[in-house]
């Protein structure tokens, strides 16, 4: 089953905005100590990366996968300084 390059381009697209918003949850979780902020993390980095294999032309994931990066780091830096 094939699936329209408009069809993948959405679906990579939502899976980079999924990422993003996932990810979040891993400042939020590092800073009030709630479980999870490695998985949110994780996570985040993960669909991203899935977005990049389901659309390999779409240029949302590359940048969703930085922008899941930088908030892991930013996780990271408020555990450490917390």
């Amino acid at each position: 089953m094939s699936s329209s390059a408009p069809t993948r381009a959405r679906s990579a697209g939502f899976l980079a905005a999924a990422a993003v918003v996932i990810a979040l949850w891993a400042p939020v979780a590092a800073v009030t100590g709630l479980p999870f902020a490695v998985a949110a993390g994780a996570s985040g980095v993960g669909l991203s990366a899935l977005a990049g294999r389901v659309d390999r032309d779409d240029r949302r994931a590359p940048g969703a996968f930085l922008v899941c990066l930088a908030i892991v780091g930013v996780a990271l830096v408020l555990h450490v300084t917390r």
